[in-house]
């Protein structure tokens, strides 16, 4: 069968569950149309940024006295660039705000002690002039980024190639703008450089001036992509219109049921995989996860870590806190998750056959209906977990497990104590049964209520078989757990219990 499935768009109907080996993109004339429109935009981009410095540089060497508002702008548009990229636009916006001043305050105190003469219109000009040009810079290095963003996630290969041609194109396209920059300026009629003769080194080097303010506008977006992370660090504004566009005619999965297909080995870079249900989805040892286009709506697909867990279980390394996410229905057969931290989570019909998840912590966690079929679940913390009679411990491996977390986040209360598990014994204790019935009280209430109605139901009707299967404390909430003969309609007998365990607290509270 063939392999290859780019560009074509998926329906219900025609979607098979083996995907196994599958390459899912775009087709390489939309490659070429993309890389082809990235080259554009660089040239046009670099028109704009070639115009706007060889005009500025034209200015600051022939008007001398409004040399000083140019050089104000510079040093602003450094000081915000240069903070922003190991920054963030909180601290850019304060350095651009106290930068301003500075480059406003000094001039005038300078004038003050009669160290410099300011032109009159210095305090109205020169702000005039740095907010405009600040303008045009952000404008261009928001778009710069937006270019290197798009071009890492549409190209798994031959990224240096295109990476220098785009650098060559907006530097072509900045020295374009600078000669047409400056050239109007010198010949337009209503210039106040008319007939300005220019020496062919300083012309030379007025254009090399754009070219140059062009290459700090590209190192700058650059860096600034390459301390964020981007365009693998989720979620980022840049990253998701990337997406949108790398996406472009590329396979498609859009808002189909996924479950249980298989997509071991694909390569799914520039896809939409934005699907309804993700069901333990298999992506392991999958490529380009990180460039598909995904959402959040079924798990937290967007997240790098949680991608990487996905591809990768068998080796992944990386940061283990896992707590407060939405992991359900995830596909982590043989994943090594030694020592995670689940806290929180949502694990609901994950399949987890023969992890190793030795001493990870599973504190509130919901493992409702997880297969833990075969894994290892040594030293595993439990407390106020959800498990249901679809969680699945069949031949699981565990020798102990610890039943609370203390205040330091230390494992503590080891169960069972002074020994080890029997074989299939924790299998037999933590099961969860279909016959089981519930019983919640808050905290401070008589839970012991339920004891005695259990003991007095017993009593009263043995056909019922009640049994008292354990009390745990849920974090302010405690359960009593309590099971039944299944031939009597579970509702029946619940509420034959709950009416009991009323007529109990009742006469408790008037005896008291």
């Amino acid at each position: 069968m063939n392999n290859d499935i780019r560009g074509i768009v998926f329906h219900q109907e025609n979607l098979g569950l083996n995907l196994t080996n599958k390459i899912a993109s775009q087709k390489k004339i939309i490659k070429l149309i993309l890389i082809l429109l990235i080259l554009i935009s660089c040239f046009i981009i670099g028109i704009f940024v070639g115009y706007t410095g060889g005009v500025t540089s034209l200015k600051i060497f022939v008007q001398k006295k409004a040399r000083l508002e140019y050089l104000s702008m510079i040093l602003v548009v450094v000081a915000w660039v240069t903070t922003y990229i190991f920054g963030n636009f909180k601290k850019s916006f304060v350095t651009l705000i106290i930068s301003l001043f500075t480059v406003i305050l000094i001039p005038g105190l300078l004038e003050k002690s009669g160290f410099l003469e300011l032109q009159p219109l210095f305090f109205i000009g020169a702000p005039v002039i740095i907010v405009f040009f600040l303008t045009i810079t952000i404008v261009n290095f928001f778009l710069l980024r937006f270019i290197i963003t798009l071009t890492k996630l549409i190209l798994t290969s031959s990224l240096l190639v295109v990476q220098y041609l785009s650098v060559f194109t907006i530097a072509t396209g900045a020295m374009t703008g600078s000669v047409i920059g400056i050239g109007s300026e010198v010949q337009s009629a209503a210039s106040e450089f008319k007939d300005l003769l220019l020496p062919a080194n300083v012309n030379i080097g007025l254009i090399f001036s754009g070219v140059l303010y062009a290459l700090f506008l590209i190192l700058s977006s650059w860096l600034t992509n390459h301390f964020r992370g981007l365009p693998w660090k989720h979620p980022d504004l840049l990253r998701s219109w990337a997406l949108i566009i790398g996406s472009w005619r590329g396979t498609s999965f859009y808002d189909l049921d996924l479950s249980y297909v298989n997509f071991k080995n694909a390569k799914l870079p520039n896809s939409d995989l934005r699907a309804r249900k993700l069901y333990r989805t298999c992506f392991q040892d999958a490529q380009g996860l990180e460039r598909a286009r995904i959402d959040s709506r079924y798990m937290d697909l967007e997240i790098p870590k949680v991608q990487k867990l996905l591809t990768k279980p068998q080796d992944y390394a990386n940061d283990k806190d896992f707590s407060n996410l939405n992991l359900r229905g995830a596909f982590l057969q043989n994943a090594q998750m030694r020592q995670f931290n689940f806290t929180d989570s949502d694990l609901s019909g994950a399949d987890m056959q023969s992890a190793d998840l030795r001493g990870s912590i599973f504190v509130r966690t919901q493992v409702i209906g997880v297969d833990f079929t075969g894994a290892d679940l040594t030293g595993i913390c439990i407390q106020d977990w959800s498990v249901n009679s679809q969680t699945c411990f069949t031949n699981v491996k565990c020798d102990f497990v610890y039943r609370r977390l203390d205040e330091d986040g230390e494992l503590s209360d080891r169960f069972p104590v002074n020994r080890n598990f029997e074989p299939r014994e924790f299998e037999s204790l933590y099961q969860e049964v279909e016959n089981v019935i519930e019983i919640i009280f808050q905290e401070g209430e008589n839970w012991q209520a339920a004891l005695y109605s259990l003991i007095k139901l017993q009593t009263e009707d043995e056909e019922l078989e009640l049994q008292l299967k354990g009390v745990e404390k849920r974090g302010d909430v405690w359960v009593v757990k309590v099971t039944y003969n299944q031939a009597y309609p579970k509702q029946e007998v619940e509420h034959s219990l709950n009416t009991t365990v009323e007529e109990i607290v009742r006469i408790q509270v008037a005896e008291y």
